[in-house]
């Protein structure tokens, strides 16, 4: 296989971790079960309430599937659920009661509506932030990576999915050389964009179904899945090729140590596949140093 069969990631930021904060908590048929329950229930709610004449309120029942819908489907069945829930209401209330004016059974619809309307939206917009909060806490803040914590509960999936497949995985494990250096003779500032650069190229020449991550310092991970000895060779070369030329662009004095291991057979749990392709890094960089320590 060659290195242009390796397809890419074609967005900037790569394939992410958690959900984004509009993506509906669930999808698929359970959205299509969530909606149908919701309406039932609120059918249901409306019948009784028709049953129960005007004497018996049961506008706080209404908000129930109304909750449920807006909290696990999302904003938009929330509010479907609120017009339909304030209909049923409304239909119950002007067949069991007489208003002196029309425009009365008109106005308490509306309220109730107003008030379905403003639990929907109070609910939508705090999964939204704890969603977004959900994000944050797995990246880090410097890269947009994700972090430790979030790789490693991510990896430990994707172990999962690869075992049951009987697929090959791959590891690296990369270290930038002479990062202190920057740090020291250019500034924080500069070895910031360093690493900020070294994980816009690893995002860039991995592909979607990769998992890069910062793990802490000048230290990263990519987890390379459904990739044999040829596809992690191919891959390797276009991460150093892109990473020695954001370093030359930025004018950053540095190398690169890439440990890779492949596994035709998934480790137990993820530690071992780090270790692995730590081990191998530092072996990378003994060596070099070795030779260097030769005299002409």
């Amino acid at each position: 296989m060659s290195d242009d069969e390796i397809i890419t990631r074609s967005d900037a930021t790569g394939a992410s971790l958690v959900p984004s904060s509009g993506r509906n908590p669930i999808e698929g048929w359970r959205v299509v079960l969530y909606y149908a329950f919701g309406m039932l229930a609120i059918a249901t709610i409306g019948e009784v309430d028709d049953w129960t004449g005007p004497h018996l309120s049961l506008s706080l029942f209404y908000l129930v599937p109304i909750s449920a819908l807006a909290w696990r489907v999302g904003r938009t069945a929330g509010l479907s659920a609120s017009v339909v829930a304030a209909t049923a209401w409304y239909l119950a209330d002007v067949a069991d009661r007489v208003y002196p004016n029309g425009f009365y059974a008109l106005w308490n619809g509306g309220v109730r509506l107003g008030v379905f309307l403003v639990v929907t939206v109070l609910l939508a917009n705090l999964r939204e932030a704890l969603e977004r909060e959900r994000q944050l806490a797995a990246l880090d803040p410097l890269t947009a990576l994700p972090n430790r914590r979030a790789f490693f509960e991510a990896a430990q999936e994707r172990l999962k999915s690869v075992r049951k497949q009987k697929l090959p995985i791959a590891i690296a494990f990369l270290d930038i050389d002479g990062f202190k250096g920057v740090n020291d003779h250019q500034g924080h500032a500069s070895g910031d964009e360093l690493l900020k650069e070294v994980a816009h190229s690893l995002r860039r020449v991995t592909r979607t179904r990769d998992l890069v991550v910062r793990l802490g310092g000048d230290e990263f991970v990519v987890l390379l899945t459904e990739a044999d000895a040829e596809v992690t060779d191919a891959l390797i070369r276009r991460m150093d090729e892109a990473l020695i030329e954001g370093a030359r662009r930025g004018g950053w004095p540095v190398s690169f140590s890439i440990g890779r291991v492949v596994f035709d057979e998934v480790p137990a749990d993820i530690d071992a596949m780090v270790h692995a392709a730590d081990a191998q890094m530092y072996g990378l960089k003994r060596q070099r140093a070795a030779l260097r320590s030769q005299p002409d």
